[in-house]
């Protein structure tokens, strides 16, 4: 099962006791349930690592909110990797919201509001980034060439966006299988299984600029 935010860990844990469980994608803290989910901060790492690579130092990371598991990993993907590259990371760069569109809009619309310094947007999800494709049009700027944006999970809708959308790719596929494989291992051999990360990987499309090519020539 995949728990949903603000899950309580002696509910979860309670089912576990009377069935063999295991959690997909998020794990509830405190829970004795293994969990089985993508890599989210590494693969928000490379993520802000690519965009710093295009020349970004600017970057604000928006949508999520902290009582999911993996926006706490996420951020702190994108945090490691602008600390290791000795960029600051303001307070106003960093905007919760809800994870559907009107999220995202909302979200970059007040990271935009306090600084629009902020050359580039990574966002919790694919969903969240349609949202700030959006918002990002009707202040007539263009996702992609004057403000880079990256999702995360690689939706099928993100590669027919315009412009197509860089993110970092989830398979689901590889998750089922192992969680699967975890299921009958538990049931033969009695033994709650391990934890596992499911590696990510980053799919560069269209939605990233180098930052000397924004509109305008802005460096």
């Amino acid at each position: 099962m995949t728990p949903a935010p603000e899950t309580k860990a002696e509910w979860l844990s309670a089912l576990a006791d009377a069935h063999p469980l295991i959690c997909l994608m998020r794990e509830v803290e405190g829970a004795m349930v293994p969990v089985i989910k993508p890599d989210n901060r590494r693969g928000m790492y490379v993520a802000t690592r690519y965009l710093i690579g295009l020349g970004h130092k600017r970057i604000a990371f928006v949508g999520g909110m902290a009582s999911i598991s993996d926006y706490v990993e996420r951020r702190e993907g994108f945090k490691d990797a602008m600390r290791e590259a000795g960029l600051a990371v303001n307070e106003g760069d960093i905007e919760t919201s809800s994870t559907k569109r009107h999220g995202g809009k909302i979200a970059v619309n007040r990271v935009l509001d306090r600084d629009d310094s902020i050359t580039a947007v990574i966002c919790f999800t694919d969903v969240v980034a349609y949202g700030v494709y959006t918002a990002l049009r009707e202040r007539g700027l263009t996702p992609g060439k004057d403000i880079a944006v990256v999702g995360f999970d690689d939706l099928e809708d993100s590669r027919l966006m315009s412009p197509a959308l860089t993110t970092v790719r989830v398979r689901a596929e590889d998750i089922a299988q192992m969680a699967t494989e975890r299921l009958q291992q538990w049931r033969k051999i009695q033994q709650i299984p391990d934890n596992a990360l499911v590696d990510v990987e980053l799919v560069v499309r269209s939605s990233c600029c180098l930052v000397g090519e924004r509109a305008g020539g802005l460096a």
